[in-house]
């Protein structure tokens, strides 16, 4: 508190954002240990510090989540935008929140319906499409492990979990379930795509280039040549195994 009432502090933007980010990787270090409240208390600090941290706003927000809290993040989102009203992540964000609270009585449906119908595939459908329309991963993570538990030969659960995880960028946790669909549709090429591409964000080279090995098997030099103009391979392509990966036949 005393270092936000200095008058010279609130000038400075360079140190608000240095301390706000050193009290956010404490909080990120709590939240790893599931040391939860300890986590909000920094996270909260963090705010205070520099109330215009975003990455902040979504840790904290996550949170408040699990605390069936949805009135809160929307407030500190509109606080955010009063003082940067063209930010459009934060537009984003605030829509996000509002969805969220206007989606917990159908999610608290269909969780009833879920924990009095373990088995039923279309609630868990339903229920992990609800959540990743309102951004919530992190109540999404445990019914995916669920849905890769119960239904690991359901082609269509299984993309419904690469979907949401690509839809917030978890490229790197889509492995199990296209793994799961090399398995079960064996000769199609795209689930071997899928998968290397999960080992490619995971940094797992021997994974990934026995897996893009297996897809250029069955595509040939398409597929070379899809691995040759993909950008996101850009930094492995000097690899001795990725020129061998795509050189000509």
């Amino acid at each position: 508190t005393r270092l936000v009432n200095n008058p010279r502090y609130r000038m400075d933007v360079d140190a608000q954002r240095s301390f706000s980010k050193l009290r956010q990787t404490i909080g990120n270090i709590y939240r790893h240990r599931k040391m939860t409240p300890e986590a909000r208390h920094a996270y909260e600090e963090a705010l205070e510090l520099w109330p215009d941290n975003i990455d902040v706003l979504v840790s904290l927000m996550s949170i408040l989540w699990t605390e069936k809290d949805f009135e809160t993040p929307i407030q500190l989102y509109k606080q955010a935008l009063d003082r940067d009203p063209e930010n459009y992540d934060l537009w984003r964000l605030r829509y996000l929140a509002e969805q969220r609270r206007d989606a917990q009585d159908e999610i608290s449906e269909l969780t009833a319906t879920l924990a009095a119908q373990p088995k039923s595939r279309d609630t868990l459908r339903k229920l992990l499409t609800l959540y990743g329309k309102v951004g919530d991963t992190n109540a999404a993570s445990p019914l995916i492990d669920r849905a890769l538990t119960d239904f690991p030969n359901d082609a269509d659960m299984l993309h419904d979990i690469i979907a949401l995880r690509e839809q917030y960028q978890q490229f790197g946790e889509t492995a199990a379930a296209a793994k799961q669909l090399t398995r079960i549709e064996s000769t199609n090429i795209d689930n071997y795509l899928l998968l290397a591409r999960a080992y490619f964000y995971q940094n797992q080279k021997k994974e990934f280039y026995e897996t893009a090995e297996e897809a250029v098997a069955l595509g040939g030099e398409d597929v070379k040549e899809g691995f040759r103009s993909e950008p996101i391979f850009a930094s492995w392509t000097n690899d001795p195994e990725f020129q061998a990966l795509v050189k000509p036949s």
